[in-house]
């Protein structure tokens, strides 16, 4: 083969892999703030591997926390954590809303929610700043 033509072929590859990909978590986090709808997000989610989940709602949560879509976050924050509430990413996230926006804390989960889920010392000891 030629140089040339193996290029060609590993581009293919290349480019086959990442539109197999998908959307990344901060793309569809945009979409879902446009619509203020999770959907986009959660159905990506469900699609991946359970070990790859985790670090994309993290993404995507953290993309509408920064871009102040607080309420959307939370509500995003709640199916991740009926998704995977063992997950110190999400224990942190649950209390980043408890801590950060109460307001949208209250509106976003209910008591028995949080009685289910939530593990503080768990949050506690991950490694991520607040902001």
């Amino acid at each position: 083969m030629t140089p040339w033509l193996i290029l060609a072929v590993l581009g293919l590859v290349a480019w086959a892999l990442l539109a197999r990909r998908g959307p990344s978590a901060v793309t569809l986090a945009r979409e879902a703030a446009r619509g203020q709808d999770p959907g986009p997000v959660l159905r990506a989610a469900a699609a991946l591997p359970v070990g790859r989940r985790s670090a994309f709602f993290h993404a995507a949560i953290g993309e509408l926390w920064a871009s102040w879509n607080r309420p959307l976050a939370a509500r995003l924050v709640r199916e991740y954590a009926i998704l995977c509430p063992d997950e110190k990413l999400c224990q942190y996230w649950l209390q980043q809303v408890l801590q950060v926006e109460p307001v949208v804390a209250r509106e976003a989960f209910d008591p028995d929610f949080l009685t289910a889920v939530y593990r503080p010392e768990v949050a506690k000891s991950c490694c991520q700043g607040s902001s």
